[in-house]
């Protein structure tokens, strides 16, 4: 990135977006079963009756499985949201949602309370088979999105305290962290980014922050609400100098829901 040095360890922060994932059947070439249908609702809305889930995948030669489970993650795989639930052939709708016995396909039931975080989700589907030894049975067959609706009062989220220097010299590394709340509870964060204007009035792309812990990346505690980022304006030992000057830097966060934050500003001097 032009005139920022941007840490490369940032790259492990982003393992990929929600808009880059599809609903998809995983079959591999090896395996002695095919998986030929997902089946999963694309909207859930919380009710105090009734929220479950049910999920369904069709399984070809289902004589060879042993196992067949999904997993409710975050988008970017972060979070497991719901662990492990059971799919069966058997029949049992009621605790299931198995429609028929032995049709080859499987289903499993969970329930999406309010306290999880309205938003994307992502099913995640595997499947263990009685044929390969133990270190290689266990595959991912599928993928589904979903978007929850929790029911409650969507409140966008508030940043402030932004600690950050006035001016600082090139090739000196510098922490700057921001405080961020949210009445949905943190875990309704989705993200929390700057973006920054160069002397010369060009203009970076989004940039995240973290709350992860990583000390390398200035983050102290993890999950207090105060994101992080480490960085420096290169001195021109490794890469093109940075610009002289003023450097605009604008922060905002986005829950879950897409609603955004205030927005705060700062300028750093950049010195020789």
């Amino acid at each position: 990135m032009k005139n920022f040095k941007i840490l490369l360890i940032l790259l492990t922060i982003v393992f990929y977006s929600c808009d880059g994932l599809t609903d998809d059947i995983v079959n591999s070439p090896n395996s002695e079963y095919r998986v030929s249908d997902i089946t999963a609702p694309e909207y859930i809305v919380f009710q105090e009756t009734d929220s479950s889930l049910v999920a369904s995948i069709k399984i070809d030669n289902s004589d060879v499985i042993s196992q067949v489970w999904y997993n409710v993650i975050t988008p970017n795989a972060s979070e497991t949201v719901i662990n492990n639930v059971a799919m069966f052939d058997d029949g049992n709708k009621a605790n299931y949602g198995d429609e028929e016995a032995g049709d080859g396909i499987y289903s499993g039931k969970t329930y999406l309370g309010k306290s999880i975080p309205s938003g994307k989700y992502l099913l995640q589907f595997y499947v263990k088979d009685n044929v390969n030894n133990e270190d290689d049975n266990i595959r991912v067959v599928g993928f589904h999105q979903l978007e929850f609706d929790n029911g409650q009062n969507k409140i966008a989220p508030v940043i402030s305290d932004l600690v950050m220097p006035d001016s600082i010299k090139r090739g000196v590394d510098f922490i700057f962290t921001i405080k961020v709340t949210d009445e949905n509870t943190l875990a309704d964060i989705s993200q929390v980014y700057f973006q920054f204007t160069r002397p010369d009035n060009t203009s970076s792309g989004t940039i995240l922050m973290v709350d992860n812990g990583d000390i390398n990346l200035g983050d102290e505690t993890a999950g207090d609400g105060i994101y992080s980022f480490k960085n420096s304006f290169s001195d021109g030992s490794s890469s093109e100098a940075a610009q002289l000057g003023e450097w605009t830097f604008v922060f905002r966060a986005e829950d879950k829901g897409g609603l955004l934050s205030n927005e705060i500003s700062q300028i750093i001097l950049v010195q020789e």
